[in-house]
């Protein structure tokens, strides 16, 4: 089976830019993936939010997002807040410099990618 790109993306460095495709290195071409169904009837079932400290039944209007900054403390977002912290997405790659591989940590390589040829 041949590997599937998960992206496109354009290295550029100077005035060269060469378009290209991205592959994951762990991509696996058989995930199998499950819904969670009642067994009576075998309907899907839907996620339910229940407070922790009330024990209700949460609706999703009634929800926010937080970071827990310390054990049970929380900085609260604004939906405008996290619109503001979203990374503007763009399709280029950017060479800036060039360090030798022992340079990077492991810890800091999540995972790889492979870059493949695209047409242009």
């Amino acid at each position: 089976m041949t590997a599937r790109s998960i992206g496109t993306a354009t290295i550029s460095f100077g005035l060269v830019s060469i378009p290209t495709k991205l592959y994951t290195t762990n991509e696996t071409g058989g995930d199998i993936h499950f819904n969670m169904l009642h067994d009576a009837d075998s309907a899907r079932l839907k996620q339910q939010y229940i407070c922790t400290q009330c024990n209700e039944i949460v609706d999703r209007e009634h929800t926010v997002k937080g970071y827990e900054h310390a054990k049970g403390q929380y900085v609260v977002f604004t939906v405008e807040e996290l619109k503001a912290l979203d990374a503007v997405a763009t399709q280029a790659i950017a060479i800036e410099e060039f360090v030798p591989a022992t340079a990077v940590d492991p810890l800091w390589v999540d995972k790889s990618y492979y870059l493949g040829p695209t047409r242009g």
